[in-house]
């Protein structure tokens, strides 16, 4: 697989994963969300999709069971806190033999929009690749 696909397939990755999680667990850091169907726009690709949230918070291990669920992906978090109102989280990635690298987010929520920014950094075939991404989701109303 090229860089760049890695890194499209990724960011394409980051677009829905909002909105296939699952409750946060009580004990880790989150935010609260208002529960329904968002309208989610990535601004690299300019891509909407609309996503269910079921849920009423967000949190680092909902975000990597959606990455884990991937097929040729595998994150684990190494740092997740609460800065203000916003939920900063770090993973680090295996994506397959020749990909690996991190990704920090920052996820916001303030009523009916949910922001999100992510910068990847991946090591692919020896080389360092990056992208910086910024999303944002509308809810348009009820699941």
């Amino acid at each position: 697989m090229t860089p760049l696909r890695h890194l499209y397939l990724f960011s394409a990755c980051l677009v829905t994963t909002l909105g296939a999680m699952l409750p946060a667990t009580a004990a880790e850091p989150y935010i609260e969300i208002r529960p329904g169907e968002y309208a989610m726009t990535n601004e690299v690709t300019d891509q909407v999709s609309k996503q269910c949230f079921k849920a009423d918070k967000i949190s680092a291990s909902t975000l990597r069971a959606q990455f884990s669920n991937e097929e040729s992906n595998n994150c684990e978090i190494t740092d997740s806190h609460k800065q203000g109102e916003t939920l900063v989280i770090t993973m680090s990635c295996k994506f397959d033999q020749e990909a690996a690298g991190t990704v920090h987010m920052e996820v916001t929520s303030n009523g009916d929009e949910i922001q999100t920014s992510s910068e990847i950094k991946m090591m692919i075939e020896g080389q360092e690749r990056s992208m910086a991404m910024k999303g944002v989701g509308k809810r348009v109303g009820g699941c």
